[in-house]
């Protein structure tokens, strides 16, 4: 047992790469966010795409690494693969609606879909590395707090959620209201994902140094 755990410590050293990862995506998708409410600028948006793009692949990295440690981490890898499938998906479609109408931005039903996709797999992997954690820390008799743990990640992943759905609805109003809106929605959003990757960063650091 005490191998196993020693083992599983020196690997939980890639968790930093999907750590970074998901603090570039909420970055990103933060100034995107707020760069729409003003204008949609096309270098922005490219180099958001080029973000998460880059961020996908640290984090199905890290799963990669960390995949034998337990089941949850392979599907991790699974849901990060097809985080950036669904990245590739909505990017073809918004070029293709720049190529056709000029207007570059996710704004068709397709784009939209692929786009609101791949955030819930983002959610998705927030809470696997969370629950993979615990599992592990149970195998070795210590899984002090692990429910508490996970229910505090399911509140987190709820309340960013209804924050990503109620950030679109911001745009339908007139200014100044829009402004204030979205600034309302994307700051809580961040709040609460750079909360959740804190809680993640500490939760790991704590188990590596026992």
């Amino acid at each position: 047992m005490e191998v196993i755990m020693s083992k599983s410590k020196n690997l939980f050293k890639n968790i930093n790469f999907a750590i970074l990862g998901l603090v570039v995506m909420a970055t990103s998708t933060a100034l995107i966010d707020l760069a729409g409410a003003f204008k949609t600028i096309a270098t922005v948006l490219l180099a958001n795409l080029a973000l998460h793009f880059i961020s996908w692949l640290l984090i199905c990295f890290s799963m990669y690494k960390m995949q034998n440690l337990d089941k949850r981490y392979k599907i991790g890898l699974y849901l990060s693969i097809a985080g950036e499938i669904l990245l590739i998906g909505g990017s073809f479609f918004m070029f293709k609606e720049y190529r056709l109408f000029g207007i570059i931005g996710f704004t068709s039903i397709q784009g939209m879909f692929f786009k609101y996709l791949s955030d819930l797999v983002m959610l998705g992997i927030y809470f696997l590395l969370i629950e993979s954690l615990y599992q592990i820390k149970a195998r070795g008799k210590d899984d002090t707090g692990s429910k508490k743990a996970i229910k505090r990640t399911k509140i987190f992943i709820v309340l960013i959620l209804i924050a990503m759905m109620f950030t679109p609805f911001a745009y339908i109003f007139s200014k100044p209201i829009k402004y204030v809106l979205v600034v309302i929605f994307v700051g809580v959003g961040v709040f609460l994902k750079f909360s959740m990757i804190s809680f993640l960063n500490r939760s790991y650091s704590q188990f590596a140094e026992k």
